[in-house]
């Protein structure tokens, strides 16, 4: 099985923190954590610094971090979207009103050597 890591850059709607937090905190990550074959690493506020003085600004306040074992990406997410559509009906999920939707970025990275 190859591993996968995923990281959900996110921003909070200005004025919004506290309640994009709360929503972290007590729906989406509750949630994310019974996705099969996904371990939530944790979520991650960005410091006001930089590593290196040549590397580019920050533009996100958050990540959160998950780590997937799969034969097969692809195949996950449908998975995963299924889960999270079966979350919907029952009343244990929706998407989080208080992210700036124009910010999200969320790449996928395959592990290379084990």
């Amino acid at each position: 099985m190859a591993k996968f890591m995923v990281l959900a850059f996110t921003n909070p709607i200005a004025g919004k923190e506290d309640e994009y937090n709360d929503y972290y905190d007590n729906v989406a990550m509750p949630v994310y954590e019974g996705v099969p074959n996904t371990k939530v690493l944790g979520r991650y506020k960005a410091l006001d610094m930089k590593s290196y003085e040549f590397a580019m600004e920050n533009q996100w306040k958050y990540v959160s971090l998950y780590e997937i074992e799969a034969d097969n990406i692809d195949d996950h997410f449908k998975e995963v979207w299924e889960y999270i559509e079966k979350a919907k009906a029952e009343g244990r999920y929706q998407f989080n009103e208080f992210i700036d939707k124009s910010t999200v970025f969320e790449p996928v990275f395959v592990k290379m050597v084990d």
